[in-house]
């Protein structure tokens, strides 16, 4: 499937025309292939534009997404998973000056400088694989078990400062479940 989306941010009246691609196929009677790839752009929030930081004329980050998958159906109501993920974020409003940062390793302190220092500066790269066993029923157990192995990494184009994303989360499982009991009952007539 191809297709697109369009963005308007009327504040600075800028357009984004953002493409999008997903296929999804199945070679084998249990198994599904799915590739999808797109452009995403996010705009920036009244803090950015407007705050302490803030700079009036930003523009939109941006990002590339590309994910693969492969699902295995063991039995009609379980199956395993596995998806890797690549996400290219350019354009990100960051600046170092924002925040309490560290001169050098062993340097001192240096704190927030406050007025316009937001900028579109940031890129880098967030990927990774996760794992997923689910078992679905509407009656009885359901729920999943996944791992995902993530790396999140940055760098400031006005610094050529590298660092892990705030939200780098290296090992990350997630479980759900719940049980469901059904019973249907019905109401007999009287006559």
């Amino acid at each position: 499937m191809t297709g697109g989306h369009r963005d308007h941010f009327s504040r600075n009246s800028i357009d984004n025309l953002l493409p999008r691609l997903s296929l999804s196929v199945a070679p084998l009677r249990n198994t599904r292939l799915t590739a999808a790839a797109g452009q995403y752009s996010q705009f920036p929030n009244l803090v950015d534009l407007y705050g302490e930081f803030g700079i009036p004329n930003l523009g939109p980050e941006r990002s590339n997404q590309v994910t693969f998958a492969v699902e295995q159906f063991l039995k009609e109501r379980i199956r395993i998973r596995v998806e890797a993920f690549d996400l290219q974020t350019r354009r990100g409003i960051y600046s170092a000056a924002s925040q309490f940062r560290a001169a050098s390793p062993d340097g001192p302190i240096l704190y927030p400088e406050l007025g316009p220092v937001f900028a579109n500066s940031l890129r880098g790269y967030t990927r990774g694989i996760e794992f997923m066993v689910q078992r679905r029923s509407d009656n009885g157990l359901t729920g999943w078990i996944a791992y995902t192995l993530g790396y999140s990494r940055f760098t400031d184009a006005t610094t050529q400062l590298h660092f892990w994303g705030d939200y780098d989360r290296r090992h990350t499982v997630n479980v759900f479940g719940s049980y469901i009991v059904f019973k249907y009952y019905r109401r007999s007539r009287r006559t």
